[in-house]
């Protein structure tokens, strides 16, 4: 199963619509072809009260490749750092709490990017990936063109100097270190993808 987040609501792409525990009310389409699934992609978009939507396929890669053709595609990493006392390190990025991310350069690891991004957006320099936490999807528009954006998520270590300096000119205001369970206030406060990837990493209140 995929999901991306569309305008900061989940579409589900899956063989198997029972496959999809947050599916409950939401519309079930059998997709047929690129123009429909468009067509459903911009009622969506103009329909705020729906929560999300689910697109079925026998093959869901097919699926899912064929969803990814209406779309610039954006490969990104990014990391969910940890000190030495247990503290997660969160942005603030145009006053909503986010986590340090960016594009990678061409040709470049995933690991490498995720490293050199959560350095450059918070002044770390002591970083140490420990394990892979998640993909996550969403889209944008950029430049009137819309766009797919593939970030792949790592759990960080950093040991010593915590200090950090937030990298303004990527527009972010404070970087700030917190101490875990997430109160629910910042699921509230950041974009929905960010908030998956909290969940996953067992990091919210309730999650």
């Amino acid at each position: 199963m995929y999901k991306v987040f569309y305008n900061n609501r989940p579409v589900f792409l899956t063989n198997h619509a029972d496959a999809v525990h947050e599916a409950s009310g939401l519309r079930v389409i059998p997709f047929n072809d690129n123009k429909s699934l468009e067509k459903e992609l911009d009622y969506f978009e103009r329909n705020r009260k729906e929560k999300g939507l689910v697109f079925t396929y026998s093959d869901e890669e097919a699926l899912f490749k064929r969803f990814c053709q209406s779309f610039q595609q954006i490969e990104a990493a990014g990391g969910l750092v940890r000190d030495d006392a247990g503290r997660i390190l969160l942005i603030k990025r145009r006053g909503v709490w986010d986590l340090p991310k960016g594009k990678l350069h061409r040709g470049e690891p995933a690991e490498t990017g995720a490293l050199r991004e959560v350095s450059e957006e918070t002044g770390l320099d002591r970083l140490f990936i420990e394990n892979k936490i998640t993909n996550t999807y969403h889209t944008y528009l950029s430049k009137g063109i819309p766009c797919l954006k593939k970030t792949t998520w790592y759990l960080m270590h950093t040991a010593g100097n915590t200090s950090t300096t937030p990298q303004t000119e990527e527009e972010i205001t404070e970087v700030r270190w917190f101490v875990p369970p997430l109160p629910e206030e910042i699921r509230k406060s950041t974009f929905a993808s960010i908030a998956d990837v909290l969940r996953k990493a067992e990091l919210l209140t309730g999650s």
